[in-house]
Order: C-alpha cells, then sequence, then structure tokens
C-alpha cells in the first residue's frame, strides 16, 4: 500500500483530534457557561476559547489566564469554563475550546418564550404562549412542550389557553434534544376576583364578605382598562329563593386614591386598607336579613367582566314551644342556616358545662332553673345564642 500524501495525514489528525459538537440552548440575556471537556489537562497544557475570529480567553498549567475585552462583551472565567454574561442575539453561534493541539466545538442555539397578550391578562381572555427553539441543523428538530403552573405536560410548541386563576404562575417550556433537556420559563399573571362561595354569620358573630385580587396592584388593574367597579345584594328567603331586585351597595371611584361611593350600604363598611385591591366588606355583627347573594363586579373597557357571588347565611336558633317555659315543659332547640350544609360543616350544641353534642337538634326533656342558662350553637367557627 502507497503512503498517504502528508497533507491528508495532517487533515486525518486533524479530524480526529476534533470531538463532536456539543449543544446548548439558552435565551438571550440569560448567562452561559462552557465547560471544558473531561481529560484535557497536560502536564503543560494551554487552553484557549474563541467564538469565530475573536479569542475571548485562555489558560493555561502554570494558573496564568486572561479574559481578552472586546466590545459588546461581558465574558469571565470561572476555573478554566468560559462564562458568557448576559447573551446577546449575535452571541449565538460556534465557540471553539482549543486545548493544544485539540479542538472541541460548543454551538449556542437561541431558545424564546412569548406570551400574547403579555403576562398580565384578565381571567376568561386568551393567551397564545410560543416556544420556538432553533433547530441545529436541517436534519436534527427539537422535541417541545409545555408544563403549566401545576406541572401538568402540554404536548405542543405553541399554546392556546382560555385563562383563569389556575394558569396564573410560571409556564416551563422543555426542548429535549439528544436525550438532553433545556428549560426557558415565562411567567404569566392571570387577574381575577377571588372569593369563597359561601360565607356565615350570626347575630352574635361578624359579618365578612371577602372579594379580593391577589397578585395585582391597581395601577395594573387599570393598565387593562378598568371601567367600573360596584358590589350589588340580593335577598335571599327563608325557602332560599333569590330575589331578583338588586340593592346597589358600593360603587368604585377610579380616582386617586381608589375609593368606595356609598348607595344602600345595609350598614357594611368597606376593608379600611384600600392600598392594595381587597375590596371586601363587613359589619360588627350580622343580623337576620344578611342572607343572600352579595356580588362583587369589574368591568373592564373591553370583553365580559369579572364577577364573583358570595352566598351569605345565617345561622338561627328556634325554639319550641318558646324561650318561656314552665318547670317541667319539653323545650326543642333546632339550629341551622337554613339551607343544606356543605360536607365540611358541622352543627354542634355546647352547653354551659361545655359538653358538645355534635347536632343541630337538642330535646330537654324537662327544663328547670339549672336550664336557664345560654347554651350555644356553633357552625365551626360562627356562633350564636339563645
Amino acid at each position: 500500500m502507497e503512503p498517504l500524501p502528508s497533507g491528508l495525514l495532517l487533515l486525518a489528525a486533524l479530524l480526529s483530534a476534533s470531538r463532536a459538537e456539543e449543544l446548548i440552548y439558552a435565551q438571550v440575556g440569560q448567562t452561559v457557561t462552557l465547560k471544558p471537556p473531561e481529560n484535557y489537562k497536560t502536564q503543560t497544557y494551554y487552553l484557549s476559547w474563541h467564538f469565530g475570529e475573536l479569542e475571548l480567553a485562555w489558560t493555561n498549567h502554570m494558573s496564568g489566564n486572561k479574559v481578552i475585552k472586546h466590545e459588546n462583551w461581558d465574558t469571565a472565567l470561572s476555573g478554566n469554563s468560559l462564562v458568557v454574561k448576559e447573551i446577546r442575539q449575535n452571541q449565538f453561534g460556534i465557540y471553539k475550546c482549543k486545548v493544544d493541539e485539540k479542538i472541541w466545538t460548543y454551538k449556542v442555539l437561541r431558545l424564546k418564550v412569548s406570551a400574547e397578550p403579555p403576562s398580565l391578562v384578565l381571567s376568561g381572555r386568551t393567551v397564545t404562549l410560543v416556544c420556538d427553539a432553533e433547530p441545529p441543523n436541517s436534519l436534527q428538530k427539537p422535541g417541545i412542550h409545555w408544563l403549566n403552573p401545576q406541572g401538568e405536560k402540554i404536548t405542543q410548541a405553541t399554546h392556546r389557553v382560555q385563562v383563569s386563576s389556575r394558569h396564573s404562575g410560571w409556564w416551563t417550556c422543555v426542548v429535549t434534544l439528544d436525550r438532553k433537556e433545556a428549560t426557558a420559563q415565562i411567567n404569566v399573571t392571570v387577574v381575577d376576583l377571588y372569593s369563597p362561595p359561601m360565607a356565615y354569620t350570626s347575630t352574635s358573630s361578624p359579618l365578612a364578605v371577602p372579594c379580593s385580587v391577589p397578585k395585582a396592584s391597581w395601577e395594573q388593574i387599570k393598565s387593562l382598562g378598568l371601567r367600573e367597579g360596584h358590589w350589588q345584594f340580593f335577598p335571599r328567603s327563608k325557602s332560599n329563593l333569590v330575589s331578583a331586585d338588586a340593592q346597589r351597595l358600593f360603587t368604585l371611584s377610579l380616582e386617586e386614591p381608589v375609593s368606595w361611593k356609598a348607595s344602600q350600604t345595609r350598614g357594611l363598611t368597606p376593608v379600611s386598607d384600600f392600598k392594595t385591591p381587597n375590596l371586601s366588606l363587613g359589619r360588627t355583627l350580622g343580623r337576620a336579613d344578611d342572607r343572600g347573594d352579595y356580588v362583587c363586579t369589574l368591568k373592564f373597557e373591553s370583553g365580559p367582566p369579572l364577577s364573583r357571588t358570595v352566598q351569605v347565611n345565617v345561622l338561627e336558633i328556634a325554639a319550641s314551644p318558646g324561650t318561656v317555659l314552665i318547670s317541667g315543659q319539653q323545650l326543642n332547640l333546632t339550629c341551622g342556616l337554613g339551607v343544606p350544609l356543605t360536607s365540611d360543616l358541622h352543627l354542634k350544641w355546647i352547653s354551659p358545662e361545655r359538653t358538645t353534642i355534635r347536632s343541630g337538634q337538642l330535646t330537654i326533656p324537662a327544663v328547670g332553673v339549672r336550664h336557664v342558662r345560654h347554651r350555644l350553637c356553633q357552625c365551626e367557627k360562627y356562633v350564636t345564642g339563645v
């Protein structure tokens, strides 16, 4: 066999000295760290980092090192690793690590995530999330999926979703290539009203009607086109029928500082601290006529309003045959809300001796002097007495 020409021998040596290209995904503005290969050190090595024709840094076996300054580049060395801080659009591409006669290649690829509309959005609107990962070449395409704030997987690079409060938080784009993963995150803040569906009171406990906008400021809410806000009250009868006649309780004044204008207040007062979007109402004591639906609403220049309904139930006690009795008579006490209890509630009677009976019904077969004291009926923390 004839020997290879010297030029081909040199080319073969260079090819054998090169290594497979390492792929790295990053977002514009991120810090990228490129690590030299393992087992690259020799007794007398010289290592240098390059981007195109630019030499960025070098280091050697005698602990010598230097970061070479270039316009618009912010680089550093961490050990023998190259650190590119706040990577710019034109700094994606091929980096090389040269150790003596050997060359290792790194390809830094763009990874971009976006949301439309941008990160602040009203509940009920549609958000389009896009994850764009630059392919390393025409033959390789990365796998892309999203993880929502609950960690649930969405197998799409572009995801359209009608948002609610559960969609508020960090969304993660996951890019998979050659069994390696890269991630990028984007924060979506969903502006929504929060209030519990039920609230409870009695004539001997406070009335609180909660409603608030978590994770947002008045400035952010106004920037979304806030036009109006109000509270309404729809009374409920003892048969649990809701009146169609609404009472306007308060109307929101959007002038600085934001405040409520009172209408038919029913003795309710808004929370004293209005620096945050806390729209809650309250009163020192509940009343029998508090039973009903309280509706908290914010209206915007476009799209449907944000609205939440709090159903207030009043804990009451009925005594049969009455509260004025002859000694020896039977007394039947019934405690209830006037509506079926939800699974997380229970009623209990508490005697003057602090013994309890888990029931809404209490029967005293023959009343006497020792019974002439208060007994409490309790539904969770809401208490009324007779």
